[in-house]
């Protein structure tokens, strides 16, 4: 609103001053314009959640959160292998973000690759030891393992730090 208010004064202020008034009405017009289809484009992008995402990477392409969301929207729509990419970029960008660890670490515990989710899950706890997900899916990693007791140890932590966790007792 701000902004109209602004232009509406500056055109009055204008009016005064210019002689060729239609010339300014034109302007004004081309102005509105513009503005309209920016608003049509920006609303476009609001349509799904990965055109949304991916607008916000092209203006914050150094925002880890950025990159989780456009990781996190892919791997729900499954599409995991691109997914990866976009986690391990929000690790790189921000190397405290537990939440795109637990996430690289589920993917690739499914994909096999299971020391290299070891040692994800391993740190997401290390950051931020209340982690309770964290802890089942580094317990279900051991498990893959053939680590048991590791494997107990951390579902026991887990379930300290999330009393009510069926699936953390499923896993025991």
């Amino acid at each position: 609103i701000g902004y109209c208010i602004l232009i509406t004064y500056g055109f009055c202020l204008l009016c005064k001053q210019v002689k060729n008034k239609k010339l300014l009405a034109a302007a004004l017009l081309g102005l509105l314009l513009i503005n309209v289809r920016r608003c049509i484009i920006r609303s476009n992008q609001w349509r799904s959640e990965e055109q949304l995402f991916r607008s916000a990477l092209s203006v914050c392409p150094l925002n880890a959160k950025v990159h989780y969301n456009v990781g996190k929207n892919l791997a729900d729509n499954g599409n995991q292998s691109a997914a990866i990419s976009y986690y391990r970029e929000a690790v790189r960008l921000n190397p405290k973000y537990v939440h795109a660890m637990n996430n690289l670490g589920n993917i690739l515990k499914e994909k096999n690759e299971l020391h290299e989710a070891e040692e994800l899950l391993s740190l997401a706890v290390q950051i931020q030891p209340d982690f309770a997900a964290a802890w089942m899916n580094l317990g279900i990693v051991q498990n893959s393992l053939r680590r048991y007791e590791e494997a107990e140890k951390s579902y026991w932590t887990a379930i300290r730090h999330r009393k009510k966790y069926p699936d953390c007792y499923y896993n025991l």
